[in-house]
């Protein structure tokens, strides 16, 4: 997935928020989505709260997730033209499948009694990663952006159907 073509090309652009999912950027890209991604947190999601909610809360994270970051990449790139952040964010390739798994351990922070504990070890993974480990910035920004996402998510799901389920209680007691 390339920024530049949320402009050029939004369709296509839009098309590879759901392929790129599936392309890493080494093996030890693809080491960690594998073990900590799909083994622990999407498993986990899924036995918990079933398919369906796993694979919206997945693959949606992505198409929402593309559009924020499209949208502020070319904001940014229109905005400061020159700065070197802007251009090295703008012109690197985004790949990989952290992103929904990033959603999904959130999504399970919410269900969990310490709602935003496995939010803070998301962004403390973030701070290790990028200070510790020296991996970009951008990539943990949209870490924690993909965690902020998995959360509001579960919770506005849950919202409406705490909605279906008073009204269904309503009609039940007009009856």
């Amino acid at each position: 997935m390339w920024m530049a073509q949320f402009k050029e090309d939004f369709w296509h652009f839009m098309a590879t928020s759901m392929t790129t999912i599936w392309f890493h950027n080494d093996f030890v890209h693809i080491l960690f989505v594998i073990l900590f991604g799909f083994l622990f947190p999407v498993q986990s999601f899924e036995a918990q709260h079933g398919t369906k909610k796993t694979l919206v809360v997945y693959f949606l994270s992505y198409v929402c997730i593309a559009l924020f970051m499209g949208s502020l990449f070319t904001y940014l790139i229109e905005t400061f033209p020159n700065n070197e952040v802007v251009l090295k964010g703008f012109s690197r390739a985004w790949m990989g499948g952290s992103v929904g798994v990033f959603a999904l351990i959130a999504a399970l922070g919410y269900y969990s009694t310490r709602k935003w504990f496995l939010f803070s070890m998301i962004f403390a993974f973030e701070v290790f990663n990028h200070f510790i480990l020296g991996n970009n910035i951008y990539i943990s920004f949209i870490h924690i952006m993909s965690g902020v996402f998995g959360w509001l998510t579960i919770w506005g799901w849950e919202i409406i159907a705490d909605r279906k389920e008073n009204a269904k209680l309503k009609a039940i007691k007009a009856n």
